[in-house]
């Protein structure tokens, strides 16, 4: 699946001062993380230059080249230390109720890392199941992706955020409140978590590359199938594929986030589904 090509405008309307506030910072970062460069650059020359005064000048020029090269130093960490300090701090004081529940989700979560497989489904068409002979009724393409933690640069939380991987557009950072969608532009939107339809779907795939030693294996079919699902004999080069039970999480907003993914171990991404539909309905209350 795929969101919008300008993820920008994925944000909701809530978030619209916060996207701003956002925006600015990354604006600031970016020029500190320029000039930091230049500053390097003009640190390295005077330092060259204070190389070349102690061969062939002495007193007081010595001196002016050192104080030189010192100022240009200070000038350095000054914006380094800046840089280390622009961000956004997104941290708000919640009830008991609220952080517990978004600490189980996070549990889940880390249950949801020891899949085997995790992919992006990165789009589905209707197959012609009298015309192909497939036992399939949809092709459905997709790419294996990680999940994680990670950090949008310019906020600062104290819980990591939720690191989706995207395999055909922009990644998903998912916290407390809010979801960033960030592409490799770093252009970004921001979504309230209490506007996203999350839901889970159990899906019957078949598997023709390696079936995942945590999947769920269901039953069997034929590359090549009669309508009553027996194998069609036509084709000498008929062949059993396995049939895998999957577990699929899609992602939707109004404003145009659309990303599907499909999890080799059913029960954990349903569990996962599940508690994170249950933090939803804790904040939205």
């Amino acid at each position: 699946m795929k969101s919008t090509e300008n993820v920008e405008e994925t944000t909701t309307e809530g978030l619209q001062e916060l996207r701003d506030t956002l925006l600015s910072c990354y604006q600031e970062k970016s020029e500190l993380k320029r000039e930091i460069v230049r500053a390097k650059s003009s640190l390295q020359t005077s330092q060259i230059l204070l190389v070349f005064s102690y061969l062939i000048i002495v007193g007081f020029f010595i001196k002016w080249f050192k104080q030189n090269r010192d100022d240009k130093k200070e000038y350095l960490e000054d914006i380094e230390k800046q840089l280390s300090e622009c961000y956004v701090n997104i941290d708000i004081k919640t009830d008991e109720q609220i952080e517990k529940s978004y600490l189980q989700l996070l549990d889940s979560y880390k249950t949801l890392l020891t899949c085997q497989k995790i992919w992006d489904i990165t789009s589905t068409s209707k197959i012609d199941k009298t015309a192909t002979r497939s036992a399939a009724s949809e092709s459905i393409t997709r790419k294996q992706v990680k999940f994680g933690f990670g950090n949008f640069d310019i906020i600062k939380s104290k819980f990591d955020a939720l690191h989706f991987k995207n395999a055909n557009g922009g990644d998903l950072y998912i916290y407390p409140a809010f979801i960033a969608i960030v592409d490799s532009n770093k252009k970004f939107g921001l979504i309230d978590i209490r506007e996203v339809e999350f839901d889970f779907i159990s899906q019957k795939f078949l598997e023709e590359e390696r079936v995942p030693s945590d999947s769920n294996v269901i039953g069997n079919t034929w590359a090549k199938v009669n309508k009553n699902g027996s194998p069609d004999k036509r084709f000498k080069d008929n062949y059993q594929i396995p049939i895998c039970l999957y577990g699929n999480i899609e992602i939707k907003s109004s404003t145009g986030l659309n990303e599907a993914y499909s999890l080799s171990n059913h029960d954990k991404a349903e569990q996962f589904s599940m508690t994170f539909k249950a933090y939803q309905k804790i904040i939205g209350q």
